[in-house]
């Protein structure tokens, strides 16, 4: 028979506002788990396999695109991620091509995918306070043999061209160590240190995190109220996405209720952001494709 899957939803389950689940935990789920065998075989299960849509269904997924580091540059102000995304540009792109600026022009293409990749995945390390060394550590399992000094060069060059987010790091350290407490700025949700003792990690993930909160609340209300629930449905909020259920004839309407509802523009302190979403859609969630 077709079996269904009924996580319980917690929609402050987290310290910083993120919905979580339980029975099933819809939002621990890898894409994909590898099973090494005898004689280097390795068998590779794509978990997303098993959540489908009802026959006659389709599932409709809105992922924010750098929903995180889109916040990163509203709240710091940094004119140049600022202006980046303003201009629609590959942020990550920019970014590496900004540090490997002397040698950029010679890179193939495949060399700037996995120097882009690299990048991308220092920077969000350095988004919550993450040192040069620890950022190295969690990402040698994937770049085996990533030198040190590689890592080294990202940072330097990161924090030389936004000189603006290293300024509002110090700062928000700096303030929540006179406070006490550490606030997200679109909702004004607190975290206490009522022992007086600040975690810098921590203040740093949380006005990232509870912004991307916030902003993911407000979709999930604005979709909720435009569906009617007889056979369209919002099945989950996982991370920076929304998954959504619709008769497959309906789909285009379900495109333009959740694009409206999760695209939004905010100015805080003078800076306008923009927050677009990708939309996919499928009866599989391990391959749906672009609308």
């Amino acid at each position: 028979g077709l079996g269904f899957v009924h996580p319980t939803w917690r929609i402050f389950g987290a310290r910083t506002g993120r919905w979580s689940a339980t029975d099933t935990a819809m939002q621990t789920i890898p894409k994909e788990v590898r099973y090494k065998l005898h004689e280097g075989r390795e068998i590779v299960i794509k978990l997303r396999n098993l959540f489908r849509a009802r026959p006659g269904y389709v599932l409709v997924e809105a992922d924010y695109s750098q929903l995180e580091l889109r916040i990163v540059a509203m709240l710091s102000g940094d004119e140049k991620l600022l202006d980046w995304y303003s201009k629609g540009y590959d942020v990550h792109t920019m970014n590496a091509a900004d540090i490997w600026a002397k040698d950029w022009g010679t890179f193939s293409e495949d060399k700037r995918k996995k120097v882009r990749d690299l990048a991308k995945r220092v920077v969000y390390g350095l988004n919550y306070g993450g040192s040069a060394e620890t950022v190295w550590k969690s990402l040698i399992v994937d770049f085996p043999g990533l030198p040190f000094a590689a890592i080294q060069h990202v940072v330097e060059g990161w924090f030389k061209a936004h000189p603006r987010i290293q300024e509002w790091q110090s700062a928000l350290i700096a303030k929540a160590e006179i406070d006490k407490y550490i606030e997200e700025p679109l909702s004004g949700r607190r975290q206490y240190y009522h022992d007086g003792k600040i975690k810098p990690t921590e203040v740093l993930n949380f006005p990232i995190q509870g912004a991307a909160v916030t902003l993911a609340n407000r979709a999930v209300m604005a979709i909720a109220g435009q569906l009617n629930w007889t056979d369209e449905a919002l099945l989950a909020q996982v991370h920076d996405s929304t998954v959504t259920e619709i008769i497959e004839s309906k789909k285009v309407k379900l495109f333009s209720i959740v694009k409206e509802s999760m695209e939004q523009t905010v100015q805080l302190n003078g800076n306008l952001v923009k927050f677009p979403v990708d939309l996919k859609w499928g009866t599989n969630l391990a391959a749906l494709k672009a609308a």
